[in-house]
């Protein structure tokens, strides 16, 4: 059997063969069989250094040098950071923070991807960069583009650079790209290595993975409860479960996402704004970014964040009409998801003359998973619910929940009647439970927070990364 693509007789010793199944590659490092997400990531062989790589939809061990695989992992992972800023202002398009390098290993550009119709993150960078970028290293979280859209592809603009190594993180799903970018890049002899903080980059444009492989946005459940499981006391107050540094964490996670739903039960109890209340120094996208010009970047006036839609599910239309959500429509958006001929026709009229989007969809009832899909083609990412049990309920049972945030206080409510994160959904056997993956924890303050995915999702966005 031949050797995977790239191994030489210096390899064959601990490289075995390759064993191809439907979804992985399986490779024998000196007879133990490993999945290639959890193979050892290097090996010293006749006192060279081997790593496993992905090349091509193939693996292969090549030689690397470990301070260079230290310097790739650094560079990759200040492009996340970069990515990052502009969390919550890019749909439809991923997150994408980029680096250059010049040859002699010095940072001369940055940049990211501030929303769609403006240039891409190598673009901004290789524009600060300019002729400090030939011969140079680029750093960047998601491949690079190869198709025309509302801009050039970004590999014509890395070519002209002449950039003549490229680190990726993640290959993109779109499949107008999909693997061709970095074909691009290497049949002009470009060195191009993938995979480096690959998991990270999967987290962090989770929302566009969704989009591409399920046609959805990632759904993120929010929530807060006592110890006990409970997410208000007996009478419905809930004010507050959660500290003061928790509440502001959710302003930041309602930052970054480009929706939030609730149910009309949730405006009448307890009237939310659902805006995103940041400090000063968090609202101006590139504050934290001082050493970036704005000539890179581009004009201030795409730096601002942009507010998330606010969307309200109502069968029966019986919202307040004066509700703080439905007001400053100009600034802060609202959304109400509802359906054709329902009781109160003259609600939609008064919310239409004040701004409010009303979307009418022509059934009985209203099942999450179409609110999902409006959101899809509306182009949000990410979207959050901070509804109440019941919708929390219903969206779980009709598997609209990829993710869930949990704060968890250390308190005591207590009371038979007392509301829980799930009010309608109930098992029989603790075999049934659903098990979340991809675990993270935070202490904030006082408070817990933990999350984590639905099995549903997890295998789709991580597909298989260590």
């Amino acid at each position: 059997m031949p050797y995977p693509n790239g191994a030489n007789v210096a390899t064959r010793s601990v490289c075995f063969h390759l064993l191809t199944f439907p979804r992985q590659r399986l490779l024998c490092w000196k007879g133990t069989i490993s999945e290639i997400g959890s193979c050892p990531i290097s090996r010293k062989v006749n006192g060279k250094n081997l790593r496993l790589c992905r090349h091509n939809g193939f693996c292969r061990l090549e030689p690397f040098n470990s301070l260079v695989q230290e310097v790739d992992e650094k560079y990759l992972r200040r492009s996340i950071e970069l990515a990052k800023v502009a969390a919550g202002n890019t749909r439809p398009n991923p997150l994408v923070g980029c680096v250059v390098l010049s040859k002699e290993g010095k940072i001369v550009g940055e940049g990211y991807h501030p929303m769609a119709g403006l240039p891409h993150a190598e673009v901004f960078a290789l524009g600060e960069a300019g002729e400090s970028a030939r011969g140079g290293t680029l750093y960047v979280n998601l491949e690079p583009c190869n198709h025309t859209g509302r801009t050039p592809p970004c590999t014509e603009a890395i070519l002209r650079s002449g950039i003549s190594r490229v680190v990726v993180g993640m290959v993109d799903p779109d499949p107008r790209t999909s693997g061709s970018g970095i074909r691009r890049l290497r049949s002009h002899g470009i060195q191009v290595i993938e995979g480096v903080e690959e998991r990270a980059c999967r987290e962090l444009n989770a929302g566009f993975c969704l989009r591409m492989k399920l046609r959805k946005p990632l759904s993120i459940l929010k929530y807060a409860m006592s110890m006990d499981g409970r997410i208000a006391t007996s009478s419905g107050n809930s004010r507050w479960i959660s500290s003061e540094k928790s509440r502001q964490a959710v302003h930041l996670l309602r930052s970054q996402v480009d929706a939030i739903i609730v149910g009309g039960n949730t405006v009448r109890k307890d009237n939310p704004q659902l805006t995103v209340r940041l400090p000063d120094d968090q609202k101006d996208m590139t504050s934290n970014l001082s050493h970036i010009t704005n000539t890179t970047l581009g004009k201030s006036d795409f730096c601002t964040r942009l507010h998330p839609l606010r969307v309200v599910i109502s069968l029966s239309m019986d919202l307040p009409i004066h509700a703080r959500i439905f007001e400053d429509q100009d600034e802060y958006p609202t959304m109400v998801i509802t359906r054709k001929f329902s009781e109160l026709e003259e609600n939609k009229r008064t919310l239409r003359s004040k701004g409010v989007t009303i979307v009418e969809l022509d059934t009985p009832t209203i099942n999450p998973s179409q609110v999902l899909d409006c959101l899809y083609e509306w182009g949000a990412l990410q979207v959050l619910w901070e509804c109440g049990g019941t919708l929390a309920s219903k969206a779980l049972e009709h598997e609209c929940i990829h993710k869930i945030i949990t704060f968890i206080a250390p308190k005591i409510v207590g009371g038979i009647s007392s509301p829980s994160p799930f009010a309608s959904f109930e098992i029989q056997e603790m075999s049934q439970a659903i098990l979340l993956h991809s675990l993270k924890f935070q202490k904030i303050d006082e408070d817990f927070l933990v999350e984590g995915y639905l099995p549903a999702v997890n295998g789709v966005i991580f597909d298989s990364v260590a």
